[in-house]
């Protein structure tokens, strides 16, 4: 990620990326990385998938409804607790085109115009919020299929297939998230040995992060299983 530190500007001290673009195949790892990059960095972020949206909530919707709520940036900022959160746009170019209910490209327009985003107006609070302290990332199979406008605000960053020589890596940070979701029980799950990782990479289809995932997940299930019988 060399590329994206080049990118990295700090205003009075605080991080902040322009707009972000991670392009490769399918279940190539985009999202993840973007997430382990920004735990690296040790920035709060949200990951919000753009797939299949047909509407432009995430600029907020109005508290004359029920569902009334703030704009996904201002809600991401006051669960943070910072002003410069990034979010993660998961798969952009699959958000509907329709502009009946609003869209969710024209709201980004907005929010990723430096100056445009110092006052974004709210129709949840009624009242412009100054959101260009936030970065974003998004992630897409395709970029290319982003409106003009929009794919010139992101800068595209290509993302490689990972290859078998990434296996012991990969399996290993998958395990460590693994970990994390246990919570304390974690703890008891240890490293992966030599022979489970050349296990892993056997017969794995490089490029897809998602069979690998799925491997790691049934290794460790093994791994339960036998621990129960003992």
């Amino acid at each position: 990620f060399d590329e994206v530190g080049q990118h990295l500007v700090y205003s009075d001290g605080a991080f902040r990326l322009p707009p972000l673009c991670f392009a490769g195949g399918p279940g190539c790892g985009k999202t993840s990385a973007a997430i382990g990059m920004l735990k690296g960095f040790d920035i709060p972020s949200t990951v919000y998938s753009a797939a299949g949206v047909h509407d432009g909530a995430f600029a907020g919707t109005s508290r004359q409804w029920s569902t009334g709520r703030a704009s996904v940036p201002l809600q991401t900022i006051l669960k943070a607790g910072v002003a410069n959160p990034v979010i993660v746009l998961d798969e952009i170019e699959k958000s509907g085109e329709s502009r009946h209910n609003g869209a969710l490209a024209d709201v980004l327009l907005s929010m990723t115009e430096p100056t445009s985003a110092k006052a974004i107006f709210d129709p949840y609070l009624e009242c412009s919020v100054d959101l260009s302290a936030i970065s974003f990332i998004a992630t897409a199979n395709n970029p290319n299929l982003l409106s003009g406008p929009l794919r010139d605000r992101f800068k595209v960053i290509e993302i490689p297939a990972p290859g078998v020589e990434h296996v012991p890596a990969i399996a290993q940070g998958l395990v460590n998230e693994i970990r994390e979701k246990r919570g304390a029980a974690g703890a008891f799950v240890e490293d992966l040995a030599p022979d489970e990782i050349e296990i892993l990479a056997e017969g794995w289809k490089p490029g897809s992060m998602r069979s690998l995932r799925r491997r790691v997940e049934i290794l460790l299930s093994g791994r339960d299983r036998l621990a129960t019988r003992n």
